[in-house]
């Protein structure tokens, strides 16, 4: 899908205030051509529609951070919603990220290659990690040409801390007690202070965290996509060497650029 594809969708609130948003919609011959891999074209089509419900819950799950030079920041949903109807899964953006959403169509053409490589993802680790790493490729200045190899490739640290992570892959709920509700609420919220208050928290072990979805994701996103997560840096904090911040190589991915760029031309 290009920018010229995408179209003002209205929706209406609780209270009956009409709102527009912008969204792009897609068939389901080309979602099922997205979603099914070659080898299960003689599936039930009762998978293909479990894997739609699914991408589309990982889709509205997705967060943003955004920050500003003083530290502070707006968690903020990336997508206002997600619908299959009438044979169309349409996708509509939160009006806030539209110059986000915008910006990426012009540099990369954002709703033609992201789509495809998000939809192909089997973990919602991977989708939310690539999601918020493909927003900074655009730092990497030199594009592969014919005689590049992987190693060769410049790569472009983005950094989090581990709380952060968490939260931004959605292992943190913003609404999980009114503890956590009031510490996000805050212009310089704590990233720990969020995690710990949490009621049910998941992997809150960093080996756990690690070992089960940033690991996972990692593999997955090397594997399905033009992103490709070179190697990871770890900071340790403190006597006992607890590991606070994790910092990512990204690079463009040489394999999907040759099997999906240049081989389509």
């Amino acid at each position: 899908k290009a920018e010229s594809d995408g179209f003002d969708l209205e929706a209406t609130d609780s209270k009956g205030k009409k709102y527009t948003y912008y969204a792009v919609s897609f068939t389901t011959n080309e979602m099922r051509k997205a979603l099914t891999p070659d080898d299960t074209e003689g599936k039930p089509s009762g998978s293909f529609y479990n894997r739609l419900r699914s991408l589309a819950i990982r889709m509205a799950q997705r967060l943003v951070i955004l920050t500003d030079s003083e530290g502070q920041f707006s968690v903020q949903h990336f997508y206002h919603s997600v619908d299959y109807k009438n044979g169309k899964f349409t996708v509509a953006f939160e009006n806030v990220m539209l110059p986000y959403v915008r910006n990426e169509i012009k540099k990369i053409g954002y709703t033609q290659m992201d789509f495809p490589v998000l939809w192909s993802f089997e973990s919602n680790g991977a989708f939310q990690l690539y999601s918020h790493l493909k927003s900074e490729l655009f730092h990497v200045k030199s594009y592969p040409d014919h005689t590049s190899t992987q190693a060769d490739l410049e790569t472009y640290p983005v950094r989090f801390g581990v709380s952060e992570l968490r939260v931004a892959l959605g292992f943190v709920s913003l609404e999980d007690n009114d503890q956590v509700y009031e510490e996000a609420s805050k212009g310089h919220p704590k990233w720990e202070k969020l995690e710990k208050a949490q009621k049910k928290p998941k992997y809150r072990r960093y080996g756990d965290f690690k070992n089960k979805v940033i690991l996972p994701s990692i593999q997955e996103i090397n594997e399905r996509s033009d992103l490709y997560i070179d190697h990871i840096y770890e900071e340790k904090v403190g006597k006992g060497g607890k590991v606070e911040y994790i910092t990512f190589y990204i690079a463009y991915n040489l394999d999907y650029i040759k099997s999906h760029v240049w081989n389509q031309g």
